[in-house]
């Protein structure tokens, strides 16, 4: 009992002191290309393209730039202001969004993946979309079943985009399951848990301890974590070997965002992730490396100048003021950003 509750201390120590114990050098450059071509499948770079999309959907949601300024603020891309999108999203399509690992943390306080965007999809271009909450520390096969089971009763042409293990619970779906392979036509990651997180080389009661640490120095109320499996599933050896056997069918496009941040524009409560993580790299988000955040054989999108939960999770939205503050730099235009991922997708990309 003295042992395992000496480490719990050691991984709180980590948790609230960081890289300040000097655990290794921090990296301090920054790679020269960002994707890859893991397991011999072929990354395309779709990220100018695509950045074209985002910067003309900003400007269709924000026609004057007053409130969100330059679309150049949030991607790491050559691009520049485009004219608003001529087309509207074609009819027939619907979103499915799963979200990442802890999300029972956030959704337990109305912080639910792009909840604006999924909003603003319904109201203003009629396409439906889904949020499906699946077991957030459950592992990718237990989620997919409930994926499958999901698609059986809602049938459809989807566009399924997942946030950081909702990623990899979608991969395994599509791999597990005829019923999701037979409805999803587009896989999109963002920010996904792809060859999973170097942040479980720690350990998993220091990535228990970490997280509850950030969940409470968000202004939320404590959140009870107990692995169930999935946080075992992040492990990379265990997603690599997943990887291996990665051969999706050929109708099914797939699709990677990144994100890549400073610590300085991290929000607070996951700069000692951040810090962790730099002694791997510094083209990261506080929780995935860029590199290993892409699916194999996929277009990648391009990197997002956001971290983890920017990306995809609206704290900046929430009523609570002190979450608001302390969340401090969740300002991001995901409403454009999913906007764009739509139309980038039935657009034929």
């Amino acid at each position: 009992m003295r042992t395992a509750a000496a480490a719990l201390i050691g991984v709180s120590l980590l948790f609230t002191y960081g890289c300040s114990f000097g655990f290794g050098p921090t990296v301090t450059y920054h790679l020269p290309g960002i994707f890859t071509s893991p397991f011999g499948m072929q990354v395309t770079d779709g990220s100018l393209e695509f950045g074209r999309v985002f910067c003309a959907t900003l400007t269709h949601l924000d026609p004057s730039h007053t409130d969100w300024g330059a679309c150049q603020d949030y991607l790491h891309a050559r691009v520049t202001e485009q004219p608003p999108p001529a087309d509207d999203i074609p009819a027939g399509w619907q979103v499915l969004v799963v979200g990442g690992i802890f999300s029972h943390c956030f959704e337990n306080q109305r912080v639910y993946a792009f909840e604006q965007g999924r909003q603003h999809l319904e109201m203003a271009h009629r396409t439906p979309t889904h949020l499906l909450m699946v077991g957030s520390v459950e592992p990718p096969e237990r989620n997919a079943e409930t994926i499958a089971a999901y698609l059986k009763e809602h049938p459809g042409k989807y566009i399924a985009v997942g946030h950081s293990k909702g990623a990899v619970d979608l991969m395994v779906a599509l791999h597990n399951h005829q019923v999701v392979r037979d409805n999803i036509a587009a896989l999109v990651s963002v920010a996904g848990a792809i060859s999973g997180s170097r942040l479980i080389d720690f350990g998993k009661d220091t990535t228990i301890v970490g997280f509850r640490k950030a969940v409470r120095d968000s202004g939320l109320d404590n959140c009870r974590i107990e692995d169930a499996g999935g946080i075992d599933s992040m492990r990379r050896d265990v997603r690599n070997a997943f990887l291996r056997m990665w051969r999706p069918v050929s109708t099914l496009r797939t699709y990677s965002l990144v994100g890549v941040v400073d610590k300085d524009h991290t929000s607070k409560p996951l700069r000692t992730m951040w810090e962790l993580q730099s002694l791997y790299s510094i083209d990261q988000d506080s929780q995935m490396v860029a590199e290993e955040a892409i699916i194999p054989g996929a277009r990648f999108l391009g990197a997002a100048k956001g971290d983890h939960w920017a990306l995809a999770l609206p704290f900046w939205e929430h009523p609570n003021q002190t979450i608001q503050k302390r969340v401090d730099w969740n300002r991001y235009p995901r409403t454009a950003l999913l906007e764009a991922i739509v139309r980038y997708v039935t657009s034929g990309a």
